[in-house]
This record gives structure tokens, sequence and C-alpha cells, in this order.
């Protein structure tokens, strides 16, 4: 585990770890819907397969260069790459 991940409050932690899974649950579906399969795409997208299932599974934080090639590669934009994400829960900073 990061440093950075050691220092995160439970609630930010939690945020990403949904933010994670919403964006991998997102990805494989359009992957499926398109008929790729992990390694076809994995191909297309330029990424392991290794890394595509980790990123689909929501273990591993999707860098943020990778999510325009990942859109491009399914044939949406970013913003329809992120549909679902806006339900994710975002805990009130304290001040």
């Amino acid at each position: 585990m990061s440093i950075a991940k050691n220092h995160m409050p439970e609630p930010e932690r939690t945020m990403m770890s949904e933010f994670r899974a919403v964006l991998g649950e997102r990805i494989r579906s359009l992957r499926e819907e398109r008929g790729y399969s992990q390694l076809a795409f994995s191909k297309k997208a330029m990424m392991s397969r290794e890394m595509l299932r980790r990123i689909e599974q929501g273990t591993v934080s999707l860098a943020a260069d990778r999510l325009p090639r990942i859109a491009a590669e399914l044939g949406v934009s970013v913003v329809e790459l992120l549909v679902g994400v806006e339900k994710i829960h975002i805990p009130e900073r304290e001040s």
C-alpha cells in the first residue's frame, strides 16, 4: 500500500474505491457490448490483459492519460465513459 493511501481519510478511501468499481464496471460493460474479449480489447487499447482485468475489477486506479484512449477504442467520449460516476457519494470536507 502506498504512503498516500495510508494517510487518506477513510471516507475518501471509500469514495476512491467506489469510483474505481463504477468505472471498471462501465468499461467492462461497454467492452462486452462491443463484442471484445479482454485480450482483444487490451491489445486495441495498448495495455496488458492483466491491467485491463484489474481496471475492470476496480482493484487498480486508472491513470487519467489512459481514459481518452479507452474511450476512443470503445467509441465513446470520456464523459460517456464516466456515466454512473455522478452517483458516487463524495464525503464533505471538514473545515
